[in-house]
């Protein structure tokens, strides 16, 4: 994931990025012992969506070449954990695996590394990008046409689910869900295209202005951030009981509530005033790409030790699942070539 923008590196960005990450881990670690965790955590996929818009959208120029060297980082993570994960299995079961199946498996979320589809998603879009920078970058009108014309066809998906009672978004692999993570990484590359032109004001006239606007937009997101999430979280799950009839948040990503909520957490945090020291979130998000792909590997192991079907037990799992990949990827971040696997 991008790590800088063009003023240095944003730290509020990064605040989103470790939330993000640890509301991964609590959707897959809490699951459904507890509809309201679950749900809240539900946030996580669209902001790390957002995030990769924002910075993407932050640069001047993304052409192929920046495009396919971000997929071959992707490529080698996906390559080398799968024969991490199959090598043992052959070994120690006996049970021959074709290492090109279990790879495409992980990008369409089956098989062991499952949530590899995330960076199966990230791979699509890269090849997307190049075109699509090229088009909206300089085009704010026609940037905000398409993220309105993205948020109308999620409402549409949203309302043929109602409609069928049954979540037609589940016929299609996460993976190639377009109108959904297409929504939100425009969304954050509108945040990112108009803070790089505000940073670009405020250099250039030399002024401070705008503290007494900055903390009333604060106080009103995060009144818009409380009362969706009230709203979105009893939406999913009314949504999930009665209508669709089927409980799993990557369903609800394009409802409505669920949309305008995400984006006004995300414009929030890229409003507030940053307060963690810079030295602890430069920590902590050198840890998000290693958290997220070895968290499933700790959960997995937690099951003989700790009971799934209670709160307190997942969200047990949920902390000992972030501060044990946490851990793990601290120490291979120092070894050499081995703190590959936990970067891009």
């Amino acid at each position: 994931m991008e790590q800088m923008v063009g003023y240095g590196k944003n730290y509020n960005i990064e605040v989103a990025r470790i939330l993000a990450c640890m509301g991964v881990v609590g959707l897959h670690g809490i699951g459904m012992s507890d509809y309201t965790l679950y749900y809240f955590c539900s946030f996580s996929v669209p902001m790390f969506f957002m995030i990769n818009g924002y910075l993407m959208f932050s640069k001047e120029k993304v052409d192929y070449s920046y495009s396919f060297k971000k997929i071959s980082a992707y490529a080698r993570l996906i390559v080398c954990w799968n024969l991490i994960i199959m090598i043992p299995v052959m070994v120690l079961k006996h049970k021959f695996v074709n290492p090109i199946e279990e790879i495409l498996k992980s990008l369409v979320q089956k098989g062991y590394l499952w949530h590899f589809w995330y960076f199966g998603a990230m791979i699509v879009t890269l090849l997307l990008l190049p075109a699509v920078h090229g088009l909206l970058r300089n085009r704010r009108r026609l940037h905000i046409v398409m993220v309105g014309i993205l948020f109308l066809i999620c409402l549409g998906v949203t309302y043929k689910s109602w409609h069928d009672e049954y979540p037609n978004q589940a016929f299609v692999p996460q993976t190639f869900r377009i109108w959904v993570f297409g929504f939100y990484f425009l969304v954050g590359a509108l945040f990112g295209v108009c803070s790089k032109d505000q940073k670009s004001d405020k250099d250039h006239e030399g002024s401070i202005e705008g503290k007494k606007p900055l903390s009333f937009k604060v106080i009103v997101l995060a009144a818009a951030f409380l009362i969706l999430t009230y709203v979105s979280n009893m939406g999913q799950k009314h949504l999930g009981n009665y209508a669709y009839h089927n409980r799993i948040a990557d369903n609800f990503y394009d409802e409505g509530t669920v949309m305008l909520w995400c984006v006004a957490f995300f414009a929030m945090l890229l409003s507030i005033k940053v307060v963690i020291p810079y030295k602890v979130l430069d920590l902590a998000g050198r840890l998000t790409l290693g958290i997220f792909i070895i968290h499933p590997l700790v959960l997995k192991a937690s099951e003989t030790f700790i009971r799934q079907d209670m709160t307190y037990g997942a969200v047990l799992r949920w902390a000992l699942a972030i501060l044990v990949s946490g851990a793990a990827t601290w120490v291979m971040l120092k070894i050499p070539y081995i703190k590959k696997l936990v970067e891009l």
